[in-house]
């Protein structure tokens, strides 16, 4: 399970986040997995949000960084953020590389 964190930044800012997911305190693996962050103005729609970063795309806009103790970090470049609104909500999946999804 991943903790919510504030992503506090201003519309246009780069920003990277540095993320380790964790089970009752321990890293968890992320060898096989996909990380996928999505940012949406209301989380209870199912549109496919605002901005969507994965870790199986090129390039990749959330870096697995040490797989083995779950680290990754999500890059938020200008760019993705130039024409948000002042709030918004956001979640993390992870999912296998074997998922079609």
């Amino acid at each position: 399970m991943l903790t919510p964190i504030p992503l506090d930044m201003y519309i246009g800012e780069f920003k990277l986040f540095l993320v380790t997911v964790m089970v009752s305190g321990a890293p968890v693996s992320l060898d096989g997995c996909v990380l996928i962050w999505t940012l949406k103005k209301n989380p209870n729609t199912p549109d496919p949000g605002l901005i969507q970063k994965r870790s199986d795309t090129t390039p990749p806009g959330i870096a697995i960084t040490d797989p083995a103790n779950g680290a990754a970090t999500l890059t938020l470049n200008p760019a993705d953020t130039e024409s948000l609104a002042a709030y918004a909500h956001y979640q993390w999946d992870i999912r296998s590389k074997s998922s079609r999804a």
